[in-house]
Protein backbone atom coordinates (compact mmCIF):
# COMPACT_ATOMS: atom_id res chain seq x y z
CA UNK A 1 0.00 0.00 0.00
CA UNK A 2 3.02 2.29 0.31
CA UNK A 3 3.40 2.50 -3.45
CA UNK A 4 5.20 5.84 -3.65
CA UNK A 5 7.77 4.79 -1.06
CA UNK A 6 8.73 1.72 -3.06
CA UNK A 7 8.97 3.76 -6.28
CA UNK A 8 11.13 6.36 -4.52
CA UNK A 9 13.50 3.73 -3.12
CA UNK A 10 14.27 2.21 -6.54
CA UNK A 11 14.15 5.48 -8.48
CA UNK A 12 17.96 5.55 -9.05
CA UNK A 13 17.59 2.41 -11.22
CA UNK A 14 15.74 4.50 -13.83
CA UNK A 15 13.70 1.61 -15.29
CA UNK A 16 9.90 1.71 -15.42
CA UNK A 17 9.49 -2.06 -15.41
CA UNK A 18 11.66 -2.25 -12.30
CA UNK A 19 9.49 0.49 -10.80
CA UNK A 20 6.36 -1.54 -11.59
CA UNK A 21 7.89 -4.64 -10.02
CA UNK A 22 8.73 -2.67 -6.90
CA UNK A 23 5.03 -2.00 -6.22
CA UNK A 24 3.45 -5.19 -7.57
CA UNK A 25 3.62 -7.23 -4.32
CA UNK A 26 1.16 -4.82 -2.69
CA UNK A 27 -1.25 -5.43 -5.57
CA UNK A 28 -0.62 -9.17 -5.89
CA UNK A 29 -1.65 -9.62 -2.26
CA UNK A 30 -5.24 -8.98 -3.39
CA UNK A 31 -5.31 -11.26 -6.44
CA UNK A 32 -2.60 -13.88 -5.94
CA UNK A 33 -0.51 -15.74 -3.38
CA UNK A 34 3.04 -15.52 -2.07
CA UNK A 35 3.29 -11.77 -2.69
CA UNK A 36 5.79 -11.36 0.16
CA UNK A 37 8.22 -13.93 -1.23
CA UNK A 38 11.17 -13.53 -3.56
CA UNK A 39 10.51 -14.50 -7.20
CA UNK A 40 11.50 -18.05 -8.14
CA UNK A 41 15.14 -18.49 -9.03
CA UNK A 42 16.17 -19.41 -12.54
CA UNK A 43 16.29 -17.85 -15.95
CA UNK A 44 13.42 -15.45 -16.63
CA UNK A 45 11.42 -16.13 -19.81
CA UNK A 46 12.22 -12.66 -21.17
CA UNK A 47 14.25 -9.55 -20.43
CA UNK A 48 11.06 -7.67 -19.51
CA UNK A 49 10.08 -10.33 -16.97
CA UNK A 50 13.60 -10.23 -15.51
CA UNK A 51 13.34 -6.45 -15.04
CA UNK A 52 9.98 -6.77 -13.29
CA UNK A 53 11.28 -9.58 -11.09
CA UNK A 54 14.23 -7.41 -10.08
CA UNK A 55 11.75 -4.77 -8.94
CA UNK A 56 9.87 -7.38 -6.90
CA UNK A 57 13.16 -8.43 -5.28
CA UNK A 58 13.83 -4.80 -4.36
CA UNK A 59 10.36 -4.60 -2.78
CA UNK A 60 10.92 -7.69 -0.64
CA UNK A 61 14.39 -6.51 0.39
CA UNK A 62 13.14 -3.00 1.17
CA UNK A 63 10.32 -4.30 3.37
CA UNK A 64 12.67 -6.64 5.22
CA UNK A 65 15.11 -3.81 5.89
CA UNK A 66 12.55 -1.11 6.68
CA UNK A 67 10.44 -3.14 9.08
CA UNK A 68 13.48 -3.88 11.24
CA UNK A 69 15.35 -0.59 10.97
CA UNK A 70 15.72 1.47 14.18
CA UNK A 71 13.65 4.40 12.85
CA UNK A 72 10.62 2.24 12.07
CA UNK A 73 10.85 0.29 15.33
CA UNK A 74 11.08 3.49 17.38
CA UNK A 75 8.27 5.23 15.48
CA UNK A 76 6.02 2.19 15.81
CA UNK A 77 6.47 2.09 19.59
CA UNK A 78 5.95 5.84 19.88
CA UNK A 79 2.69 5.94 17.90
CA UNK A 80 1.37 2.94 19.85
CA UNK A 81 2.22 4.73 23.12
CA UNK A 82 0.66 7.97 21.85
CA UNK A 83 -2.61 6.22 21.01
CA UNK A 84 -2.74 4.46 24.40
CA UNK A 85 -1.95 7.63 26.34
CA UNK A 86 -4.66 9.66 24.64
CA UNK A 87 -7.18 6.87 25.26
CA UNK A 88 -7.75 6.32 21.56
CA UNK A 89 -10.18 3.39 21.11
CA UNK A 90 -8.09 2.23 18.13
CA UNK A 91 -5.35 1.34 20.63
CA UNK A 92 -7.60 -1.60 21.60
CA UNK A 93 -8.70 -2.44 18.05
CA UNK A 94 -8.22 -6.09 17.04
CA UNK A 95 -5.59 -4.88 14.55
CA UNK A 96 -3.79 -2.71 17.13
CA UNK A 97 -0.38 -4.23 16.32
CA UNK A 98 -0.79 -3.87 12.56
CA UNK A 99 -2.72 -0.59 12.45
CA UNK A 100 0.17 1.70 13.54
CA UNK A 101 2.45 -0.14 11.10
CA UNK A 102 0.05 0.65 8.24
CA UNK A 103 -0.42 4.25 9.37
CA UNK A 104 3.34 4.88 9.26
CA UNK A 105 3.55 3.58 5.68
CA UNK A 106 0.49 5.58 4.60
CA UNK A 107 1.79 8.82 6.10
CA UNK A 108 5.18 8.42 4.42
CA UNK A 109 3.39 8.01 1.07
CA UNK A 110 1.21 11.06 1.75
CA UNK A 111 4.34 13.05 2.59
CA UNK A 112 5.99 11.93 -0.65
CA UNK A 113 2.89 12.90 -2.64
CA UNK A 114 3.17 16.41 -1.18
CA UNK A 115 6.88 16.97 -1.73
CA UNK A 116 7.22 14.93 -4.97
CA UNK A 117 4.08 15.48 -7.11
CA UNK A 118 5.88 13.72 -9.98
CA UNK A 119 5.98 10.39 -8.12
CA UNK A 120 2.28 9.48 -8.56
CA UNK A 121 2.61 10.08 -12.32
CA UNK A 122 5.70 7.86 -12.38
CA UNK A 123 3.80 5.17 -10.48
CA UNK A 124 0.77 5.18 -12.80
CA UNK A 125 2.89 5.33 -15.94
CA UNK A 126 5.11 2.46 -14.83
CA UNK A 127 2.13 0.24 -13.98
CA UNK A 128 0.45 1.06 -17.28
CA UNK A 129 3.59 0.11 -19.19
CA UNK A 130 3.76 -3.18 -17.29
CA UNK A 131 0.08 -3.97 -17.91
CA UNK A 132 0.55 -3.43 -21.64
CA UNK A 133 3.52 -5.82 -21.90
CA UNK A 134 3.43 -9.59 -22.34
CA UNK A 135 5.39 -9.93 -19.10
CA UNK A 136 2.16 -9.35 -17.15
CA UNK A 137 1.06 -12.92 -17.91
CA UNK A 138 4.33 -14.45 -16.72
CA UNK A 139 4.35 -12.49 -13.46
CA UNK A 140 0.67 -13.26 -12.77
CA UNK A 141 1.29 -16.97 -13.33
CA UNK A 142 4.19 -17.02 -10.89
CA UNK A 143 1.94 -15.64 -8.16
CA UNK A 144 -1.09 -17.76 -9.13
CA UNK A 145 -3.07 -14.71 -10.20
CA UNK A 146 -5.20 -14.22 -13.29
CA UNK A 147 -3.62 -11.67 -15.65
CA UNK A 148 -7.03 -10.04 -16.09
CA UNK A 149 -7.41 -9.65 -12.31
CA UNK A 150 -3.94 -8.13 -12.02
CA UNK A 151 -4.65 -5.69 -14.85
CA UNK A 152 -8.01 -4.82 -13.29
CA UNK A 153 -6.52 -3.93 -9.91
CA UNK A 154 -3.82 -1.86 -11.62
CA UNK A 155 -6.59 -0.03 -13.48
CA UNK A 156 -8.47 0.64 -10.25
CA UNK A 157 -5.37 2.09 -8.56
CA UNK A 158 -4.68 4.35 -11.55
CA UNK A 159 -8.30 5.53 -11.95
CA UNK A 160 -8.84 6.20 -8.25
CA UNK A 161 -5.35 7.68 -7.79
CA UNK A 162 -5.15 5.77 -4.53
CA UNK A 163 -1.86 7.09 -3.06
CA UNK A 164 -3.08 10.66 -3.46
CA UNK A 165 -6.16 9.92 -1.31
CA UNK A 166 -3.87 9.33 1.69
CA UNK A 167 -3.91 13.08 2.32
CA UNK A 168 -7.40 12.84 3.89
CA UNK A 169 -8.71 10.87 6.87
CA UNK A 170 -11.45 9.17 4.76
CA UNK A 171 -8.78 8.19 2.22
CA UNK A 172 -6.61 6.66 4.94
CA UNK A 173 -9.62 4.87 6.42
CA UNK A 174 -10.49 3.41 3.02
CA UNK A 175 -6.92 2.17 2.54
CA UNK A 176 -6.98 0.50 5.96
CA UNK A 177 -10.27 -1.22 5.17
CA UNK A 178 -8.90 -2.62 1.91
CA UNK A 179 -5.88 -4.13 3.65
CA UNK A 180 -7.49 -5.31 6.89
CA UNK A 181 -10.83 -6.55 5.62
CA UNK A 182 -9.43 -9.67 4.00
CA UNK A 183 -10.35 -11.91 6.93
CA UNK A 184 -13.98 -10.75 6.93
CA UNK A 185 -13.89 -8.96 10.28
CA UNK A 186 -15.30 -5.48 10.80
CA UNK A 187 -12.44 -3.07 10.26
CA UNK A 188 -13.25 0.58 10.79
CA UNK A 189 -16.84 1.84 10.75
CA UNK A 190 -17.32 5.26 9.18
CA UNK A 191 -18.40 6.71 12.51
CA UNK A 192 -15.01 5.78 13.99
CA UNK A 193 -12.86 7.35 11.27
CA UNK A 194 -12.29 10.48 13.38
CA UNK A 195 -10.19 8.41 15.79
CA UNK A 196 -7.49 8.40 13.09
CA UNK A 197 -7.10 12.20 13.13
CA UNK A 198 -4.82 12.56 16.16
CA UNK A 199 -2.37 9.73 15.35
CA UNK A 200 -2.21 10.87 11.71
CA UNK A 201 -1.41 14.44 12.78
CA UNK A 202 1.29 13.15 15.16
CA UNK A 203 2.80 10.94 12.49
CA UNK A 204 2.80 13.69 9.86
CA UNK A 205 4.93 15.82 12.18
CA UNK A 206 7.24 12.88 12.84
CA UNK A 207 7.61 11.81 9.20
CA UNK A 208 8.22 15.38 8.04
CA UNK A 209 11.41 15.48 10.11
CA UNK A 210 14.83 13.81 9.51
CA UNK A 211 16.11 11.23 8.85
CA UNK A 212 15.39 10.75 5.17
CA UNK A 213 14.05 7.24 5.52
CA UNK A 214 13.95 6.66 1.76
CA UNK A 215 17.71 7.19 1.50
CA UNK A 216 18.25 5.00 4.57
CA UNK A 217 16.34 2.15 2.91
CA UNK A 218 18.17 2.65 -0.42
CA UNK A 219 21.49 2.28 1.32
CA UNK A 220 20.19 -0.66 3.32
CA UNK A 221 19.43 -2.65 0.17
CA UNK A 222 22.52 -1.50 -1.71
CA UNK A 223 21.09 1.10 -4.11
Amino acid sequence: MNFLSHIAVVEPVGDRLVFAGAVLPDLLRHVGTGHHKMPAEGRAPSEDVARVMQGIRYHVEADAFFHYCPWFAATLKEVQAFMREEGNPLAEHWSRWLLPHLLIEIVIDAHLADIRPDLPKLLYGSLQEFAERDCCEAIAAQYKAKPSALRDIIGILRRNRRPETYRSVPGVADALRRVLARDGREVLPVEDEHHLTAPLHWLKQRVGAPPDIIQVVREGIGL
